[in-house]
């Protein structure tokens, strides 16, 4: 269970309390501006944002090679794959830690970490500015695009840095909001 401690200081400010937060994650400090119910802004305040990944270990398929920073998938028996163009995938994230499990392996015998709920640089495939905010599929472990074709969803284009690479942001669990 995780303990959260909010300490209200002495003052109040003209915008209004302040708050100081202590945690497992750390110390946040902020200002709680203003104590209305309902009113628009008027003028500039502080909104507490937190982003927080989830972390998460997956079983993986044997005979299969999972790399540190990859898209990851399940794959329609549950079992952790790399990410490909394939519509049977369901992409949960990127791996936390390379994994090897060998053919020899059962099924679900090696477990890795993965990180969803964050943002992620990747590389893309024909990617514009006017794409910003729209659905994206994976093309392989490391690429994805705009083009839907037989692949799966990966994420939403958050940050367009060229017409070969963007962030995207990866929902916990990998789920994407239905366009």
């Amino acid at each position: 269970m995780r303990n959260i401690v909010m300490i209200f200081l002495a003052g109040i400010a003209v915008t209004g309390a302040f708050v100081l937060l202590i945690g497992p994650g750390g110390i946040g400090f902020m200002a709680l501006a203003p104590l209305l119910i309902g009113a628009a802004l008027t003028a500039d305040r502080n909104t507490l944002t937190i982003v927080k990944p989830e972390l998460k270990g997956y079983k993986v398929l044997n005979n299969t090679t999972i790399y540190k920073g990859s898209m990851v998938a399940c794959n329609a028996a549950g079992w952790l794959v790399p990410a490909t163009a394939t519509a049977a995938l369901h992409v949960v994230g990127v791996a936390d830690e390379q994994v090897v499990s060998p053919s020899t392996d059962a099924a679900g015998t090696k477990k890795c970490r993965v990180r969803s709920g964050a943002f992620f640089d990747f590389n893309g495939v024909t990617l514009t500015q006017a794409m910003l905010g729209t659905i994206m599929y994976i093309t392989d472990d490391n690429t994805f695009t705009a083009v839907a074709g037989t692949s799966t969803k990966c994420g939403i284009l958050v940050e367009f840095i060229s017409a070969t690479r963007g962030i995207i942001y990866m929902a916990p669990g990998g789920a994407v909001p239905i366009a």
